[in-house]
C-alpha cells in the first residue's frame, strides 16, 4: 500500500514533519534516514532523541561535504546532542547523494523530495510517498545499510576534537537554521 503525501506552505501545518514525528514515535527496532540537508526543528530532534533513548537504533546518513557549506556547519552543531542520546551518524564521501529516504522497522518507508530542514518543512512545496510494504522496506533498508558500510561513522571522540572556532562557527550557523 502506498500513499502520496504532498506538503507545502499553503497548509496550516507541516505534513512531512508530522509524518516524521509519528513514524519516530511508533518505531520499535530501527529507523534509518538518508538526507542531504539535516536541520530539523526541535520537535523532530526530540522525537529522534526519544526514539534512540528508548532503544530504537536510529541511523542518520549525511554527506561528509555539503554543497551548502553553511547548512553543513549548522548540522554539525547537532552532532554532540544526538550522539549523546544514542543516535548514530554517518557521513558519506562525495559525490553528494541527494536521496531523501526514511525506513522504520523494515515495514514502512518514505521517499520523496523533503529534506530534514526548515526550508523543506515550512517553505517549499514537497511530494513524498509513504510505502507500507515489508518487502520493499527491507530492500530499501538494505540499500541504506550498504551506504552505511561505505560511510564514516561520526563518533563522540571526533566531535570532541572539533576546535573551539569550529564549534562557535557551527553554533552560530545553527542559530540561523530557521532561515537556511
Amino acid at each position: 500500500m502506498m500513499r502520496l503525501a504532498p506538503d507545502g506552505p499553503d497548509g496550516n501545518f507541516s505534513r512531512a514533519g508530522w509524518i516524521f514525528e509519528s513514524a519516530l514515535s511508533v518505531a520499535r527496532r530501527s529507523v534509518r534516514i538518508a538526507t542531504p540537508y539535516f536541520l530539523p526543528d526541535i520537535n523532530i530532534l526530540s522525537a529522534l532523541s526519544q526514539a534512540a533513548l528508548r532503544g530504537v537504533v536510529v541511523d542518520i546518513i549525511l554527506p561528509r561535504v555539503s554543497n551548502y557549506r553553511v547548512l553543513g556547519w549548522a548540522s554539525e552543531a547537532l552532532f554532540a546532542p544526538l550522539l549523546s542520546c544514542g543516535v548514530r551518524l554517518y557521513q558519506t564521501p562525495p559525490p553528494l547523494d541527494h536521496a531523501k529516504i526514511m525506513v522504520v522497522d523494515d515495514y514502512w518507508a518514505m521517499i520523496g523530495s523533503t529534506n530534514w530542514d526548515a526550508r523543506s518543512l515550512r517553505l517549499n512545496f514537497e511530494l513524498n510517498l509513504e510505502i507500507y510494504d515489508a518487502h520493499f522496506a527491507r530492500r530499501l533498508d538494505q540499500f541504506l545499510l550498504d551506504r552505511i558500510e561505505k560511510a564514516e561513522a561520526v563518533t563522540g571522540a571526533s566531535v570532541a576534537a572539533f576546535s573551539l572556532p569550529r564549534i562557535l562557527r557551527n553554533r552560530a550557523m545553527w542559530l540561523m537554521s530557521p532561515y537556511l
